[in-house]
């Protein structure tokens, strides 16, 4: 799939759409690069190195195609944790103000750096595991073998107590085992099942019909990610990968040639071995020790007592909540996450900020009803009534997003998919503020496109876009923000017959709005074409809110319609 995505984008390849993604391609490829060049470095190490030459002996290749996948997992469990550093990352946007647009877009895009970072992790682990269980044969049979295992001399298995003890003391336990079993007697085995075991039900949870739909269940699996670095902290303590540590004075080449435990020319001196420290902690320990002081500025910031305004529920199953906070600073297009303890006291969910900068101290969130969580929210809101206000609350944030860039251009196109207009009620807001205090100093135009799946979609926000509608009319300036509404299903026969009865009158039958409703999906091909055939010389920052199918569709027209004469630059919410 990803791969696809990436075909379809280059299919609308074009220089200016290459060079608005171009600091994000510059941190792809040296990451890819740098897990190439492990990859590479440590096969060799342990392929060809003379230190490892008597384990090769009983491993095979089985050696190498285990430690330079497991290089690779150590790097990526170094970055993993960055991406989701939410205070680290609105710190660098802000700090990184008058860096290019491109560069700021590049930090947009932390969670599908995390999720590359988190497959990586995966694909390698897979390697790592069928490697080891390869080495574990080989093992088993040389210790069932005397004939085998006595050809090297003073074998480096016998300088690793456990298997020494098990496989050659008393070869009877060994004959009935399998590699399998195998992997259970070590540190290194039971860690890397758990590990194994982790990584699953973080993956299988990450599937979007399950953090949509149950996002709970996504929520509490990856938090075991606090296992993970545990058992990958500990994973090589028993130090059972002996290397031979005399080399200098014991080429293992001309040692390996003669009888066991004799010295010879090119073996005055008998091998010696050691075992491999532990080395995995040393990649992750500062990654780790960031998260947790971001953990910690996030819970200290969750402290804050935040008092509920107002409370409405919306026919679409949207519930609205106005709060206050002390110290809240907000900008346009954030996010917060939530936390109602009566509900759930470990859940946090994300929701995007529907007020803007001009409404302080109150900010305010959009919550469709869709999951546990929110139904139980729903639930509690009609059983309180007006007392709901009462009801305690915790908010972390806010964090910064693509759409604070939005006051950066001189041409917007906001386009919104359902609840995923969110990020538009604030932008739209403080568009119409900053034009009312004669603030808006590079923003010329506004285009914005709301697609809804249904009608009832539109009730909540229409009445926000009507109020705007009407104060820039009373200004002199109705054309600032051209929307056009998109309905792409759901309407009833009695909805289609009240729609073609009051086709000609002033307000749109559905919104009440002067923009008539378009049916159908919108044609974003001739959509794009008109943009830039109307605002020549320019750049046009494209936000967009919504499903990712949209999302490759808007990237994919984006690029394909930037040239020299109007480039777009494409911008997607994340978090």
């Amino acid at each position: 799939m990803w791969l696809f995505d990436r075909f379809v984008l280059f299919r609308a390849f074009s220089l200016r759409g290459f060079l608005n993604d171009l600091p994000r391609y510059i941190f792809v490829t040296l990451w890819m690069l740098t897990n190439i060049g492990l990859f590479i470095g440590f096969f060799v190490q342990f392929e060809t190195f003379p230190r490892y030459f008597y384990f090769r002996m009983i491993s095979r290749q089985g050696l190498s195609f285990a430690r330079a996948p497991a290089a690779v997992i150590n790097f990526n469990s170094m970055l993993i944790l960055l991406p989701v550093c939410r205070n680290l990352i609105s710190i660098i946007r802000g700090t990184c103000f008058r860096c290019s647009r491109s560069l700021r877009k590049a930090l947009d895009k932390n969670i599908s750096y995390h999720k590359l970072f988190a497959w990586t992790i995966i694909f390698c682990s897979v390697i790592h595991t069928a490697a080891h269980y390869y080495n574990y044969e080989f093992i088993i049979t040389d210790a069932a073998s005397p004939q085998r295992f006595e050809q090297v001399p003073s074998n480096p298995l016998r300088n690793n107590p456990l298997i020494y003890l098990r496989l050659l003391e008393n070869r009877s336990l060994v004959l009935p085992l399998d590699a399998v079993l195998l992997n259970y007697m070590t540190y290194a085995g039971i860690t890397g099942h758990i590990m194994w075991l982790i990584l699953f039900l973080m993956a299988t949870s990450s599937v979007e019909v399950i953090r949509k739909s149950f996002f709970e269940i996504f929520w509490y699996t990856h938090h075991l990610f606090i296992f993970y670095f545990i058992a990958l902290g500990i994973h090589q303590f028993q130090m059972i990968l002996p290397f031979q540590s005399n080399v200098d004075v014991s080429d293992p080449f001309n040692c390996s040639r003669l009888p066991v435990d004799t010295t010879g020319e090119g073996c005055e001196i008998l091998p010696t071995f050691t075992a491999a420290r532990p080395s995995s902690y040393k990649w992750f320990v500062i990654p780790l020790a960031i998260y947790l002081v971001e953990r910690l500025i996030r819970f200290i910031k969750s402290l804050i007592p935040v008092q509920i305004v107002h409370v409405e529920e919306h026919p679409s199953r949207t519930l609205e909540i106005r709060m206050k906070r002390r110290f809240f600073r907000q900008d346009v297009g954030q996010y917060v996450f939530v936390n109602i303890p009566s509900i759930s006291f470990l859940e946090w969910h994300p929701f995007t900020l529907t007020s803007c900068p001009e409404d302080n101290p109150e900010f305010s969130v959009h919550i469709r009803i869709v999951g546990d969580w929110t139904e139980a929210l729903l639930k509690k809101v009609r059983q309180k009534g007006s007392n709901v206000r009462s009801t305690i609350i915790t908010i972390d944030g806010p964090f910064g997003t693509a759409s604070e860039d939005v006051f950066d251009y001189e041409i917007a196109m906001l386009v919104g998919a359902g609840i995923g207009v969110t990020p538009f009620a604030s932008i739209l807001k403080s568009i119409y503020h900053k034009r009312k205090n004669m603030n808006l100093k590079k923003l010329s135009q506004i285009y914005f496109f709301w697609v809804c799946p249904q009608p009832q979609s539109f009730e909540w926000f229409a009445t926000l876009l009507k109020t705007i509608e009407k104060s820039l009319q009373d200004e002199g300036c109705p054309d600032l923000i051209k929307y056009e509404i998109y309905l792409t299903r759901g309407w009833t026969a009695a909805e289609a017959r009240n729609i073609y009865l009051h086709e000609d009158d002033i307000e749109d039958p559905i919104t009440r709005l002067g923009a008539k409703t378009n049916y159908g999906r919108p044609k974003w091909d001739e959509i794009f074409a008109t943009i830039a055939e109307n605002h020549s010389k320019k750049k046009v920052g494209v936000f967009f809110c919504g499903p990712p199918i949209l999302s490759k569709e808007l990237h994919f027209q984006a690029n394909k319609h930037s040239t020299n004469n109007c480039s777009f630059s494409y911008n997607k919410e994340n978090f």
